[in-house]
């Protein structure tokens, strides 16, 4: 049983990635580096709070519980949210359009039929 090749067959089952990417450069298109721009400083925000995290659980002999406070937390919060529409959101719904591939051909050889066929 060729078991790859039936996962391939499911590929652009959904198109969830695709569809954000539509929004987002319509979005963007009339502010030209917006994206970029909020992508940067997503990251920076999000390293320099995992940064934080970490410096504060070495030096304190703290867990990273403990030392992911209200700074390093919110500023983790913020880099991600500002990282999200660039970086994020085209990942996850990557992975998403990618499970339910997956999930379509498993029922499909299980089930012994084909998209669009009774």
């Amino acid at each position: 049983m060729n078991f790859v090749g039936n996962l391939t067959i499911g590929a652009g089952v959904t198109d969830l990635r695709g569809g954000w990417d539509k929004v987002w450069s319509a979005f963007t298109s009339g502010w030209p580096g917006f994206a970029t721009f909020l992508t940067l400083i997503g990251c920076i925000c999000a390293i320099l709070a995992i940064v934080i995290i970490f410096v504060a659980a070495r030096r304190g002999g703290q867990g990273i519980k403990q030392a992911m406070g209200a700074k390093s937390g919110g500023l983790l919060v913020i880099g991600l949210l500002l990282a999200a529409p660039s970086v994020i959101m085209p990942m996850t719904l990557g992975i998403v359009d990618w499970a339910l591939a997956i999930a379509v051909n498993l029922y499909e050889m299980a089930t012994n039929s084909k998209r669009g066929t009774p």
